[in-house]
């Protein structure tokens, strides 16, 4: 009996096998998992991910299986396959601000993203803020200090006439 788990993966409630190296928690194993240890002859060991093909996670024939050593080649994999059907070129990368594919030598690196020199200069405009500005927190400061240092000196005692057209001007500048 089959039933798909919440990421698409078929997984058989029969196949309970509690001491299996890559076992879950209430010791069952993914039938892809098997399935890829039956025709490899060997255990499929950690590091090691296991990729369908067609992206249909309930096809687990063995010719519909991939093997990838570790996860970082899984995410080239996939990093390359989704240029190639974009673009038909496989080496060309996305911008992250135009979202337009293109050779790596036209852009910049950030990190492990892609970006056109001309896509980052009318993104930011020449303006470099911090990261204090950019979250907006900057200004609700500025305007709490504001606030706080521009706050009327109320006299104590009853109120007069002064008092409260100083409060009047107070909460009308609100």
């Amino acid at each position: 009996m089959k039933y798909k788990t919440w990421r698409g993966y078929n997984k058989t409630r029969m196949t309970y096998l509690p001491d299996h190296h890559r076992a879950n928690t209430k010791g069952c194993v993914y039938e892809h998992i098997l399935v890829m240890e039956e025709e490899l002859g060997r255990p499929v060991v950690r590091p090691e991910v296991i990729h369908h093909i067609d992206e249909d996670q309930s096809n687990n024939a063995p010719e519909n299986l991939m093997l990838f050593s570790d996860d970082f080649k899984h995410s080239q994999y996939h990093v390359k396959l989704r240029a190639f059907n974009a673009c038909g070129n496989d080496s060309f990368r996305k911008c992250l601000i135009c979202k337009e594919y293109d050779d790596t030598n036209n852009m910049i690196s950030d990190r492990h993203f892609y970006v056109h020199a001309e896509c980052r200069k009318q993104k930011t405009k020449g303006v470099i803020r911090t990261r204090e500005q950019r979250s907006g927190e900057y200004f609700r400061r500025k305007a709490r200090k504001e606030l706080f240092y521009n706050l009327p000196i109320l006299p104590i005692g009853p109120p007069n006439e002064e008092c409260k057209r100083l409060l009047d001007e107070l909460l009308s500048t609100m």
